[in-house]
């Protein structure tokens, strides 16, 4: 995938909305492309988000950013800090101890697993709770023994660091759940694909695959998916307004994806705003004559494993050839 930029210009101003819009409005005189913004994508810091308000152009805030938020009101909002506090903590005196982890790693071979350093949650870290949950699954008989090893352990701290088996079924059950949002946000990360019309299929699949509750599930687990799932639509605005978003129109436009997901009449919606677009744009060209035209770039979208196990098999066979208008 190729990428353009038009200016990179330094900005010694305080970076408020009203001075991010000026310079904002000043690129697009002097590139004569005022006409020609279709949205403005940014990392969601506010000043951006009201820059783009201010502008009257169409909100894209950061894939990853968002759904990082949806995830961690799940872990807020569902009982299972206690779960994360404690595997925090083990982490915690892992790290700490060097006699510890020098017979982690002797049991490790005893035990014929894989010798992996366990893994510390980080509030500024993506997923993080993802991976010290899936390392300590991993190791979770290897560090067992070592907190019942009475060599390694002061008298009562095995018992105090250790985790108890509501925790552990905790942690082994989030894992799988979890794995999804960690490879939505690397996928979605890679400079090489198309991000922006991936957006909505990965939501959707997110929230019909991976976060249908189940009776036998632990009441923290549940509760962490229904959270999770209001979040999502909450976050990418999944509403009446969504095929008017230019993350909707993108998704119509990339032969790599389409609109099944979609009931009948709100893919039809989506794709008569397209042709709506399209001929907007062709007036503007018309009507435009000194700008010149952009160049033109060779696209190459080759079908990621990572978007193939979120988009399933399906992923790379579109449907705009259903629709001759487009």
């Amino acid at each position: 995938m190729q990428g353009g930029v038009i200016k990179t210009t330094a900005m010694p101003e305080r970076h408020t909305a009203e001075n991010i819009v000026a310079r904002l409005h000043d690129i697009t005189k002097e590139f004569r492309i005022q006409r020609r913004i279709v949205a403005c994508v940014h990392d969601s810091a506010s000043n951006m988000m009201a820059a783009g308000r201010l502008c009257e152009w169409e909100d894209v805030s950061c894939f990853a950013y968002t759904l990082q938020l949806c995830v961690n009101a799940g872990f807020d909002q569902s009982g299972l800090k206690m779960t994360i506090a404690a595997a925090s903590n083990l982490v915690h005196f892992f790290h700490r101890s060097t006699v510890a982890s020098a017979v982690l790693k002797v049991i490790q071979k005893q035990f014929d697993a894989p010798n992996h350093a366990l893994v510390q949650s980080c509030c500024t870290r993506w997923n993080s709770i993802y991976f010290m949950f899936e390392c300590l699954a991993e190791q979770r008989w290897p560090v067992c023994a070592v907190l019942s090893n009475q060599d390694v352990m002061k008298k009562g701290d095995g018992r105090l660091l250790e985790i108890k088996d509501r925790d552990w079924q905790n942690v082994h059950a989030m894992v799988p759940i979890l794995k999804p949002f960690q490879i939505a946000t690397e996928a979605m990360s890679l400079k090489q694909n198309v991000s922006i019309s991936s957006v909505y299929p990965i939501v959707h699949r997110l929230i019909s695959n991976h976060l249908v509750t189940s009776e036998s599930e632990a009441a923290p687990v549940s509760n962490f998916k229904e959270i999770v799932l209001w979040e999502l639509h909450r976050g990418f605005k999944m509403n009446s307004d969504m095929p008017g978003n230019p993350l909707m129109i993108a998704t119509a436009l990339d032969p790599h994806n389409h609109l099944s997901f979609m009931a009948p009449a709100l893919r039809n919606e989506v794709y008569g705003n397209v042709e709506d677009l399209i001929q907007t744009v062709t007036a503007v060209n018309s009507e435009d004559t000194k700008c010149n035209s952009p160049e033109k770039c060779q696209r190459n979208h080759p079908p990621a494993s990572a978007l193939s196990f979120l988009l399933g098999e399906q992923y790379g066979v579109g449907l705009l050839s259903q629709h001759g208008t487009i």
